[in-house]
């Protein structure tokens, strides 16, 4: 920027300066000074040193109140800026088919990116619509179908506003990710389809489109029909894709980074269960601790945890929360596996949930 032109020079300072300069202030070092380099020689003039000082100083005056707000704005992008493809780490590990899948989180992978931002970590952006916060709606709670979608009048879809499928699709090519697109899309649902995997999607990774129309969310927050939705398919080592190889301590700090105690998150969307709760298989806990513990350390508590997984545990649950009304938030276990067995054919369909109040509606299933 050339100060002499700006409009904010004062015509004083211009002519002050002028006229030292145009001055032979030179002219009695050159006898003293054999270097010819007018540079060098200026800082030999204590008079034109205290031209160069008043014409910095001026240069600062001048553009200073107007370099400020543009480097505070400067600053405010940086922060603000949305992190929309980060991985934690190197993530690879082995399918069940033995193919490589980069869907594996390790404790050293954790260790290496300790300074990375995890807040919105989503390898598939959601183009969702946005709405005002919180409107009433209902939710309408599935998963696990494994492919048992394809079977007509197996799973009884009840109406509503806004679909949470945690997981277990069972989508290996492009044509079954169609296939079930078209599924969605005949169901009684009016609003969007959001969806996050499970660990036998294990070809999803490898998909540009896995499922056309559906907002797929991995690993991020993201508002969906007025709601803030975390998303998650990882689970502790088990079978398949998008494993957790750690520790408890290192599965706390995990899940910590992508949910920090201030998250603002009113759905909690995630494959697997917490750690005793809805987790029980085998006369073992499968849940997840470091991910129950992120959980009830948020400052605000959830209204809703919609998981699946663990398919003998469907149903309706309710998990302790500090700061949760009542002392606990409403859990579904939304797999319906189970619906093909005798006896199950009725417990085990899907569920709906009246939001923002988070309570299950009396199950009227559609044809």
């Amino acid at each position: 920027m050339r100060v002499w032109t700006s409009p904010y020079a004062s015509t004083r300072v211009r002519v002050f300066i002028n006229a030292i300069t145009t001055r032979n202030t030179l002219g009695y070092y050159n006898n003293n000074i054999t270097d010819n380099n007018v540079f060098l020689k200026m800082f030999h003039c204590p008079r034109v040193a205290y031209v160069a000082v008043v014409i910095l100083v001026t240069q600062i005056i001048l553009i200073g109140p107007h370099i400020t707000p543009f480097l505070q704005n400067k600053r405010a992008n940086k922060i603000s800026a949305p992190v929309t493809q980060t991985k934690i780490g190197d993530v690879e590990a082995r399918g069940s088919d033995g193919g490589s899948i980069p869907t594996a989180v390790t404790k050293a992978a954790i260790s290496s990116t300790a300074g990375a931002s995890s807040s919105s970590l989503a390898l598939f952006p959601s183009t969702a619509p946005q709405t005002a916060r919180r409107p009433p709606l209902t939710a309408v709670c599935i998963s696990d179908t494994h492919g048992l979608y394809q079977e007509p009048g197996l799973i009884k879809v009840p109406e509503g506003d806004l679909l949470l499928f945690p997981g277990d699709v069972e989508v290996g090519t492009a044509a079954e990710g169609r296939a079930f697109s078209q599924w969605l899309e005949g169901l009684p649902v009016r609003g969007p389809r959001v969806l996050t995997w499970g660990n036998m999607d294990t070809a999803t990774p490898g998909l540009k489109d896995p499922v056309p129309g559906a907002t797929i969310l991995v690993n991020t927050i993201q508002e969906v029909s007025g709601y803030r939705i975390f998303a998650s398919p990882f689970t502790p080592r088990f079978a398949g894709a998008y494993q957790l190889d750690l520790d408890p301590d290192s599965s706390f700090e995990y899940w910590s980074r992508l949910l920090p105690p201030n998250a603002d998150v009113d759905i909690i969307l995630t494959h697997g269960p917490p750690f005793g709760v809805a987790d029980k298989t085998g006369g073992q806990n499968r849940g997840d601790i470091g991910l129950l513990k992120a959980v009830q350390a948020l400052q605000k508590a959830p209204l809703l945890w919609v998981c699946g997984h663990i398919h003998e545990q469907y149903g309706e649950h309710r998990l302790a929360h500090p700061r949760a009304p009542g002392g606990s938030i409403l859990l579904v276990n939304s797999a319906v596996f189970y619906v093909q067995r005798p006896g199950h054919q009725q417990s085990a369909q899907p569920r709906a949930v009246a939001l923002p109040e988070a309570h299950l509606l009396p199950r009227q299933l559609s044809e």
